[in-house]
């Protein structure tokens, strides 16, 4: 190596080691690290479960990491000041060897993990003593270094996420059987989170597990179930209110219909007798039917609701249809005789006009239509005849003109 490619390498090693060194530093500062690892006079957590397997791995090699540490930085140490020794004018090829031996050479000692009782020997010791090379120990740094960060990243997110996640599985079944939602999966999913409370300090990573697995899944289901519940309930609400207003809107409609075939019989005269409305007791029989139906609802009853009010809503709709159509036959009648009142004193106008008005004949049959139109009830059938009747006399008496006299 040559002296600028010394000082450079040198200079590299100078900026990892600083980054290593700020890295360890931090890792070792973090509330759950040192929790983890009893460190920095805080308790150390006893750890068990799926969390001991992952941790106590990771904190031994973190413990052979910082002893590594030393060692690397002691051997870069040990090429920087032989560099510094090297003289600006004569230089040293020795001197540049020994760097380089050491830059690049197994100039480090470090301790792998202890060798296992059933490998060694009377002479042999614990642990295995290696040498090699600076780079091949800073990789061996980096990935203890990202193995330890990884698991206590995942150790203080799953604290983070079960403080959380527990009080408000909690609130919610709590709230769940507050409303009445006593679904049977909250049991299960309650003696679950019992479960997590009494582990979470000593097996953060198997309590998240177990709550992914074993809690969550069952408070979705009852978030669905409780959403389908609410659905349903506010369907039949929706329902029960729409009938409600359905069924008023009946009783007006019946009024109507009763009023309008009363004054049909009262007025007017027809071949047929006038179709009648539907019964009183057809709606005390149906608004007594949608009372059942509200108060099975407020018992908690839901499903057999909406078939009730799905087979009300039909029956009422025909009824509705029957009043209605009963409505319409009996104004029918009232409406033709005013009517015809209209067009006889149209055509007695007609008459004046055509100086025909005192025509004996036209006089008889206005007399004769004026006292059934005025008077009741009316025979609508005769009363219609007499007014085509005086228009047929009236053409002829107006020159017998074929004309339509309206």
């Amino acid at each position: 190596m040559t002296v600028e490619e010394v000082d450079q390498e040198l200079a590299l090693w100078k900026k990892s080691l600083g980054a290593a060194a700020q890295n360890l530093m931090d890792l070792n500062s973090l509330p759950t690290y040192q929790r983890l690892a009893g460190s920095n006079g805080v308790p150390k957590a006893a750890l068990e479960g799926v969390t001991a397997a992952r941790v106590y791995p990771a904190l031994d090699s973190m413990g052979r990491l910082f002893q590594n540490f030393d060692d690397l930085q002691s051997s870069i140490e040990r090429a920087a000041e032989l560099r510094k020794s090297i003289s600006p004018i004569f230089g040293s090829e020795q001197k540049l060897r020994e760097i380089e031996a050491i830059l690049h050479g197994k100039s480090v000692k470090v301790l792998s993990a202890p060798v296992p009782i059933e490998q060694r020997t009377l002479s042999t010791g614990v642990e295995n003593v290696e040498w090699v090379t600076p780079g091949d120990v800073m990789g061996a740094m980096a990935r203890s270094f990202t193995a330890a960060r990884d698991v206590v990243m995942a150790v203080d997110a799953a604290w983070e996420k079960l403080g959380m996640g527990l009080d408000q599985a909690m609130t919610e079944i709590a709230a769940f059987n507050a409303e009445g939602e006593h679904l049977p999966a909250l049991a299960s999913a309650q003696a679950a989170l019992d479960a997590i409370r009494n582990r979470i300090e000593n097996d953060p990573l198997g309590s998240a597990q177990q709550f992914d697995t074993s809690v969550a899944p069952i408070l979705n289901q009852a978030r669905s179930a409780v959403a389908a519940l609410k659905a349903k309930r506010s369907q039949v609400e929706t329902g029960l209110r729409n009938a409600t207003r359905l069924l008023s809107e009946w009783k007006d409609l019946h009024l109507q219909s009763v009023a309008a075939w009363n004054e049909c019989k009262l007025k007017i005269t027809c071949p047929r007798e006038p179709p009648a409305p539907i019964s009183d007791d057809q709606i005390m029989a149906s608004d007594e039917w949608l009372q059942r139906l509200a108060d099975k609802f407020r018992e908690g009853l839901l499903d057999p609701i909406l078939v009730g009010l799905e087979r009300w809503n039909k029956a009422a709709a025909g009824f509705v249809s029957q009043d209605r159509a009963v409505l319409l036959a009996n104004e029918a009648p009232v409406k033709e005789r005013n009517e015809l009142r209209g067009r006889l004193e149209a055509l007695k106008a007609k008459a004046r006009a055509r100086n025909c008005a005192e025509d004996p004949e036209l006089t008889r049959i206005a007399a004769q239509a004026t006292q059934i139109l005025f008077n009741r009830p009316t025979p609508i059938e005769k009363a219609a005849t007499l007014l085509l009747e005086y228009e047929r006399t009236l053409r002829a008496r107006s020159g017998g003109k074929n004309q339509e006299i309206s």
